[in-house]
């Protein structure tokens, strides 16, 4: 019987404002080994006496270590119950709480921080890992609980396939599917490719059969109501997994045993999962159920369902069409957009055509297409509706289906990983005539235009490949130079040129203005890739030229010096000496850009031939010289 009066030392409180009696006020117990010290005794007044089962609850003997409010017969007033794993887990001297004192000492010995306490659909608690020896009376009772059609598990929170569409397991766990007999009887831990497949088809898979997990490009895929979205890490694939495969067993049924999973087990389902749920490299839009009708690359995704563009009509999500993006609004064929278009109209006044022109590439962006290999250049000075353009396209494809790199990150060693599943990169603020990155960055935009395969270095994760999906626009106060001496990069690109400048004059509400027209945008952009269809080709508005070519001859003065002074004619008897051609265009290029620094002999060597193929280097002797001398073969100079 524990004393009703103990001395109650002011540095000593307990749970709930009550005081903890040190070891020497607590009567001995017969056959009770004396605690080692004062740690210990706060430890285990915690929590469970170390060695013990929870589920079976503490002896008798540890309760003379709990706090006094605990013990039976103690004058203290008694606190409120609560479960002990719930009463001290709450904050220091809350009600039911840890005492302010005690939460120093909270942590149990390291080998009981890793026990984990996992509950089954029964409630009861366990200690050890499932299968193990001392998990029989858990065991036992789950399976009585599982016969009686206990409660289900809770997997609200535990992976995307709840958010996104319901599967075979959750809708039997709510009671919404009948279950067959062996729904809860699973393959061996050893049948790792039998047991892949269950999962696949209980955890991701639709009661119509659709899958809801991919494996694409080296990553995982899951979808997400609308579209298939990547998961950056496995935890959204595992979560589903260890909450379905610790509720079922397998074996025998004299020797049924619980699967008991584990981060070996679990892992080594991975390469099953891998292997059942490939996607070939090249699939997005995709029908994976390999319907006809209507084209996967004519539908897109929008909030309200799947737009065919081609009859305008909507049909519903559904898991089986392959898509990484989808629109953030939904379709309304009845929307305008009077703001939009009154924008275009005033910074286009100059240029009705260069409306038209941008009409159709937001189209063809909508559309997915590629196979025009174009970009667009916007060139005009500060405050000219430069950002409201590309402000209104980024919102209009959705944030997450754009991105806005620079030409830096773009030349650096990871800069096609942002690249990757973006569907428009919007290049603002594009200068480089003095940019060493402008040239780094010249190969690549011509790769992911060109519809050409790339690698991608993704940090941390194995390397990407395959052809991006990404149109560019690039916003610039004046034409950048890429230095490309074959005058490649500017047949790639479409340009606008805006002249009005809204600096003095500004309008702070016109894009929370045009962001409400979202809808009536989206059909703007629809008759202009109908006209696009139409015609075959973008229209060519009448300032592209100018901005073109001087894009040209930035990039490649070289070619510009040779349309100039020379005649290229490819024959053999019109030559003409390296070092005389070297002289002439030094000083030319002196003449057009002052401070520029002399080219040597072999850049210009490689500069020529990169600008015309029919210009040949020879090293040789010529009728009338000593001794043999390098020689440009299929020019002449004519001026």
């Amino acid at each position: 019987m524990v004393p009703s009066s103990l001395p109650r030392p002011a540095s000593r409180k307990g749970c709930s404002g009550h005081r903890y009696p040190s070891p020497q006020e607590l009567p001995r117990h017969a056959g009770q080994r004396p605690p080692r010290d004062r740690r210990r005794v706060r430890i285990r007044s915690l929590g469970r006496p170390a060695g013990r089962s929870c589920f079976a609850g503490p002896p008798a003997s540890s309760r003379l270590h709990a706090c006094p409010s605990r013990i039976p017969g103690h004058p203290l007033p008694t606190p409120p119950q609560r479960g002990r794993k719930e009463a001290h887990q709450g904050r220091p001297g809350s009600p039911g709480g840890l005492p302010e004192r005690a939460a120093e000492h909270r942590s149990f010995p390291r080998r009981k921080e890793r026990t984990r306490h996992l509950r089954c659909s029964c409630q009861g608690r366990r200690s050890s890992r499932p299968g193990a020896r001392g998990d029989r009376r858990h065991n036992q009772k789950r399976e009585a609980c599982r016969r009686e059609g206990g409660p289900p598990v809770s997997i609200e929170n535990y992976g995307p396939s709840s958010v996104s569409a319901p599967s075979r397991w959750e809708l039997v766990r709510k009671g919404e599917l009948e279950a067959s007999d062996d729904f809860d009887h699973y393959p061996s831990p050893a049948l790792s490719l039998e047991v892949a497949q269950r999962l696949v088809d209980e955890v991701f898979t639709t009661p119509d059969g659709h899958r809801t997990l991919a494996y694409w490009r080296g990553s995982w895929w899951g979808w997400e109501s609308r579209h298939w979205e990547r998961w950056d890490d496995e935890i959204s694939l595992k979560a589903p997994i260890w909450m379905r495969l610790r509720e079922v067993t397998y074996g025998e049924k004299e020797q049924e045993k619980a699967w008991a999973p584990s981060s070996q087990k679990v892992g080594s389902l991975m390469e099953p999962l891998r292997v059942l749920t490939r996607l070939d490299s090249e699939t997005s839009p995709a029908w994976l159920d390999h319907r006809s009708a209507p084209r996967a690359d004519r539908t897109i995704s929008m909030a309200n369902g799947l737009l065919d563009l081609e009859t305008r009509t909507l049909l519903p999500h559904t898991p089986a069409f392959f898509t990484t993006d989808s629109l953030g609004f939904s379709y309304d064929p009845d929307a305008t957009c009077p703001e939009w278009e009154a924008f275009l109209r005033d910074i286009f006044e100059h240029d009705p055509k260069a409306a038209l022109l941008l009409q159709e590439y937001t189209g063809y962006i909508l559309s997915g297409r590629m196979e025009m290999q174009k970009a667009l250049l916007v060139v005009g000075p500060p405050r000219s509706g430069k950002g409201t353009i590309s402000r209104t396209l980024q919102q209009l494809i959705g944030e997450k289906n754009s991105v806005s790199p620079t030409l830096h990150s773009l030349a650096s060693e990871f800069g096609l990983s942002e690249l990757v599943g973006k569907l428009l990169a919007v290049i603002e603020d594009a200068r480089g005539s003095t940019l060493r990155e402008a040239g780094g960055s010249v190969e690549k935009l011509l790769n992911i235009i060109g519809e050409d395969a790339v690698m991608a270095n993704r940090k941390g994760e194995s390397y990407w490949k395959g052809t991006l999906p990404t149109r560019f626009m690039l916003m610039a106060n004046e034409v950048p130079q890429f230095i490309d001496a074959s005058g490649a990069i500017k047949s790639r690109f479409m340009a606008l040129r805006l002249r009005k400048s809204y600096v003095d004059n500004p309008d702070i509400t016109l894009r929370e203005r045009i962001s409400q027209e979202l809808p009536g945008i989206f059909n703007w952009a629809l008759a202009g890739l109908g006209r696009l269809d139409v015609q075959g080709r973008f229209t060519q508005p009448d300032t592209m030229g100018e901005v073109i070519g001087l894009m040209g001859e930035l990039g490649s003065p070289v070619k510009t010096f040779l349309d100039e002074v020379c005649t290229v004619t490819g024959e053999d008897y019109d030559r003409v000496r390296v070092s005389e051609l070297q002289q002439a265009f030094n000083n030319w290029n002196r003449t057009m850009s002052p401070g520029a620094k002399d080219i040597t002999q072999p850049l210009l060597r490689k500069r020529v031939e990169a600008a015309s193929p029919r210009v040949s280097h020879r090293q040789m002797k010529v009728p009338g010289d000593d001794k043999r001398d390098r020689w440009f073969v299929g020019i002449k100079m004519t001026s």
